[in-house]
């Protein structure tokens, strides 16, 4: 959760160039990383910089249990028989690292596509909160995927998600083993 408090500006800086990037230079609206942010600031207050905080507290929170159980499970199941998980050499690590980091964004990715198309809409009022739940705009988000979309309209963009996936967390956690033992 914490995570979250830098996670969710960063990305939504992130998504606002995202989107502008196919736009005419002259239609661009950010000039760049700190431009946005400012912008956002200066039309929406201190609160508009953390639009979509609702949603990526929901997405980060299981991802990240998810990944840290599952790469800590894959450990202990490829750990011979009266060894340590620490005898584990680079492939089982990478394995295993991959492994999690799919499964992280298996199960956070229809989270992500929710908090992104929140993110995005300038205006802030395409997704309007739930009257009951403080949601940040979730439970209308999802209506209208599901709505237009069908099941579908929350994988979109899975595929290179999932192949960026498995070699990104695979390098990221063999690096944190490796730098781990250097500092013991």
């Amino acid at each position: 959760m914490v995570n979250s408090v830098v996670v969710s500006p960063v990305e939504l800086i992130k998504s606002r160039l995202q989107i502008q990037y196919e736009a005419k230079k002259a239609m661009s609206r950010y000039h760049g990383p700190v431009h946005c942010a400012t912008e956002i600031i200066k039309t929406g207050g201190l609160r508009a910089i953390m639009q979509g905080m609702v949603p990526t507290v929901i997405r980060e929170v299981p991802a990240y249990a998810t990944q840290f159980y599952v790469y800590e499970r894959c450990k202990e199941i490829l750990t011979p028989a009266g060894q340590s998980t620490k005898d584990l050499g680079p492939m089982s690590l990478m394995c295993c690292g991959g492994t999690a980091g799919l499964l992280c964004w298996f199960t956070s990715y229809p989270q992500d596509v929710i908090k992104s198309r929140i993110q995005v809409d300038v205006t802030g009022q395409k997704y309007p909160r739930h009257s009951f739940l403080p949601d940040g705009g979730i439970v209308s988000c999802s209506k209208q995927i599901w709505k237009a979309e069908g099941w579908r309209g929350f994988w979109k963009g899975f595929s290179p998600c999932a192949l960026r996936a498995f070699p990104a967390n695979a390098a990221g956690f063999l690096a944190y083993e490796t730098t781990a033992e250097l500092l013991r």
